[in-house]
């Protein structure tokens, strides 16, 4: 057996993880912290650019809106991806088409909720990708995908620059 201790606490040290307990709670604990770092940068960023938060982490029936926010007379339904290193593929290409078709059914329920008012909306996606607690890099994609339900295939991919 190569190394010293069991597979858990050569994997703890692999991932830089004390060596005391936690278990999988205590990785689940790390990403839901990195993604509530995300959040709470991606809504500096919206309220910097004009926009009005008018509610974090909606849940509804079909899932969980990070942000709702409105930029002038357009709502805003926001969905924060947060990575600590880049990959072969942008942390928005982890909305995919189940992502997103429960964003559209949670979106529908929170306009069921308020009163169907006859607004334009939207669906954006902020990317964030940090180095320790400082954003590296930040997108902010606009209108990343639209109400229609996806066809077989779709996939959303980051505009190129």
């Amino acid at each position: 057996m190569a190394g010293s201790g069991s597979w858990w606490q050569r994997l703890r040290r692999a991932l830089g993880l004390p060596a005391g307990g936690g278990g999988f709670a205590g990785l689940r604990a790390a990403h839901l912290r990195l993604g509530r770092r995300g959040e709470r940068l991606a809504c500096r960023l919206l309220r910097e650019s004009g926009l009005a938060i008018l509610a974090r982490n909606y849940g509804g029936a079909h899932g969980e809106i990070d942000i709702v926010a409105r930029e002038g007379n357009v709502l805003c339904f926001v969905e924060v991806k947060t990575r600590r290193r880049a990959g072969a593929a942008r942390p928005g290409a982890a909305v995919g088409a189940e992502k997103r078709r429960r964003l559209r059914r949670t979106a529908r329920q929170y306009l069921r909720e308020a009163g169907w008012p006859a607004v334009p909306y939207r669906f954006d996606i902020v990317e964030l990708l940090l180095a320790g607690r400082r954003p590296r890099e930040l997108g902010w994609h606009r209108g990343a995908f639209t109400d229609r339900e996806d066809r077989p295939g779709d996939a959303w991919h980051a505009p190129a620059d």
